[in-house]
């Protein structure tokens, strides 16, 4: 027996780029397609008293006395012109409530009230959609970026950009035509531009562009499900104050030849001279490979639960090695190998709420955790002999398979040329005493999402080797094999297939990684890591890199879910953080200072929401970290078997109001 549902939902004249685009409806049973985009239900637009706002409407046949949920979403569905039959959906908005809207199916008819699209629970949360099968691509102008001939400084200028697709003819358009034709369809452009006063994205450009300010951060980005076959037309125009406005040049960037990198390209004028050059950088983000594995069933991109300020453990316990990024000493902090599931294990029996790792991936594409780019090989790693004095040879981490890193595994530590302590070679591995699996460095990240206990939260830094704003690279690019739309879709892969209901948040340091985390799935949120100049750290090249002022303006833009910045910056400026609560967006810290306790609690007192530290040692064992005491505090669990002994250990901290344990 089934039950006939009659869906109806209200939403305002569909945005700028949705002309195409449908509402739709997905949810947890096979007639709304099991939460998957391409089985999404189709609704049928009805017409409206109010011209201001579209009513959508379906009528489905569902399984009776069943509980169902459910989102509305807005997508647009595109065939391909290769003969395939098969259509490519588009996410452009949909509902991400973290519980979604439910029904109970019951008779043979259940007529909903008109719904608002994205209001429900008193809440309005919705979220532009991933790249289900699109590919976006970014042209960002900075700085001084136009360089024209004969003159010594541009004048001032705006910049216009416009999108065209080809497209194969259609049979009238080819019996119109004396000659046959290249057809081009024109994309949607939208232009971010970054300053005090704005940062939302935006469809329309005046005829004659966007006027380019000295200190403006202009980002550009379209969406194509054939990125090989369009191309960017960059117009600049004058912008002189009485005069009239003239085109100054033109320049053309095809779609196949994007790639994550600046690029200089030449200004061409009407009479087709080259006039002079605009300084540009591109990039790319594909679909999430080899398939795009999200769906609607669960997102938290934008997701943070009210809460105490989340005590999070720098590489699990904290830092065992060197830092060789840190311009000065400064000692380690623990006694357990760093970024060892063993240390992670350890910082959550010490109350840690969430870890914080970095992430590399080896030669065959299989993401492992550790902090350097590069490993140092000793002789009796490479030759398997003694040597009697400490040679060490660096290899990236990414030039080695696993197989690889795991024949190195038996010996001692991989990086001992970075500890406090004087080094002295490994041991042979024909001699040295098995290391326990938990206490291997570069762990893989399978490993630790399947050896750590679900209650400890995982911060997962994606590293990507970045320059310096003084001409140095962390890693040459030219080293790094993997490109980063493939390092990211690596990482995703494991973290969807293997992160289960683990509390995730992604972040890195490179810009277009996290842009490319935020696009490329629709699960976990993004967080922009970021610092200021200092005398601790070599500071990275690039606009947005300067600190916290545009790397809010940026996490804004994107989506991002926070930042995460370094501690003397909100110390030196603690309103800074309140510019973040004001934007809405999650503050974590990270720095050296952070192990100070009079540090910690004025980074407290700006209303930080996290703090990254390598002092978990401080706090005793067996003391529970908030997401387990949330998850006892819900369900009658017993601790040995006696529920008294799970009360009597938990107290509250008179001081701070918060949980601690006795």
């Amino acid at each position: 027996m089934s039950c006939t549902a009659i869906f109806q939902v209200s939403c305002p004249i569909l945005e700028s780029g949705e002309e195409d685009a449908v509402m739709c409806i997905t949810g947890s049973c096979e007639q709304l397609g099991d939460w998957d985009p391409k089985r999404v239900v189709q609704m049928v637009q009805n017409s409206a008293e109010d011209s201001n706002k579209r009513i959508w409407k379906a009528d489905v046949s569902l399984p009776c006395d069943s509980e169902i949920k459910y989102r509305y979403a807005i997508c647009s569905f595109h065939k391909l012109t290769n003969g395939s039959t098969e259509e490519k959906v588009i996410v452009h908005r949909w509902e991400t409530n973290v519980t979604p809207r439910m029904l109970f199916t019951e008779g043979v008819q259940l007529c909903q009230e008109e719904h608002i699209f994205g209001n429900y629970d008193d809440q309005q949360n919705t979220d532009t959609g991933w790249l289900t099968s699109q590919t976006e691509m970014h042209i960002l102008i900075h700085g001084q970026p136009l360089t024209l001939q004969g003159c010594d400084e541009a004048p001032p200028f705006s910049i216009k950009v416009t999108a065209r697709q080809e497209r194969a003819t259609t049979p009238e358009e080819e019996t119109t035509s004396k000659k046959r034709k290249k057809v081009y369809d024109v994309l949607p452009v939208f232009i971010r531009v970054l300053n005090k006063n704005e940062y939302e994205p935006r469809l329309h450009q005046h005829e004659y562009g966007r006027h380019f300010h000295k200190d403006d951060i202009m980002m550009f980005s379209v969406q194509t499900l054939k990125p090989d076959t369009m191309s960017f037309k960059v117009e600049i125009f004058s912008q002189d104050i009485g005069d009239a406005i003239e085109n100054l040049g033109v320049a053309t960037i095809l779609g196949r030849n994007v790639r994550c990198a600046p690029r200089c390209i030449p200004l061409i004028d009407q009479d087709m001279d080259n006039v002079g050059t605009l300084d540009v950088m591109c990039s790319i983000i594909k679909p999430l490979q080899p398939e795009s594995v999200c769906n609607f069933e669960e997102s938290y991109s934008k997701h943070w639960k009210s809460r105490r300020c989340v005590e999070i453990g720098h590489r699990g316990m904290g830092r065992s090695l060197v830092d060789k990024s840190l311009l000065v000493h400064i000692p380690t902090n623990s006694n357990i190998p760093e970024n060892t599931v063993k240390s992670l294990q350890q910082a959550l029996k010490h109350g840690a709420d969430f870890v914080e790792f970095d992430i590399h991936v080896t030669k065959d594409r299989v993401p492992v955790i550790g902090h350097d780019f590069q490993a140092a090989l000793t002789p009796s790693d490479v030759l398997g002999t003694q040597a009697d004095t400490p040679l060490y040879l660096e290899v990236p981490i990414n030039y080695l398979n696993l197989s690889e890193i795991d024949s190195l595994k038996t010996g001692q530590c991989m990086v001992l040329e970075h500890t406090d302590k004087k080094p002295s070679p490994c041991s042979s591995p024909a001699r040295a005493p098995k290391v326990p699996k938990e206490m291997q460095l570069f762990p893989t990240l399978q490993f630790a999402l399947e050896g750590v206990d679900l209650d400890l939260g995982f911060l997962v830094e994606v590293k990507y080797p970045m320059d310096i704003v003084e001409g140095s690279k962390e890693m040459p690019h030219e080293k790094h094999p993997l490109e980063r739309n493939t390092l990211v879709d690596a990482i995703i892969n494991i973290l969807m297939k293997y992160g289960g209901k683990r509390r995730i948040i992604l972040c890195a340091f490179d810009p277009q990684v996290c842009i490319m985390l935020r696009l490329k799935q629709n699960k976990y949120p993004v967080v922009y890591c970021n610092f200021g100049p200092s005398e601790r750290y070599e500071l990275y090249a690039g606009p947005l890199c300067t600190g916290i002022p545009v790397s809010l303006l940026f996490a804004k833009s994107m989506g991002f879910l926070g930042l995460s910045s370094h501690s003397l910056d909100l110390l030196q400026k603690p309103e800074l953080a309140a510019a973040c609560n004001e934007a809405n967006l999650i503050t974590f810290c990270w720095g050296e200072d952070n192990n100070d306790e009079e540090t910690v609690r004025r980074l407290k007192d700006t209303k930080i929401h996290g703090v990254i530290h390598d002092s978990m040692a401080k706090y005793p064992e067996n003391r529970n970290n908030i997401f387990r005491e949330e998850r006892l505090s819900r369900s009658p669990l017993t601790i040995n078997g006696d529920i008294s002994q799970q009360v009597a250990a938990i107290e509250i901290n008179k001081d701070t109001g918060e949980p601690s344990m006795t």
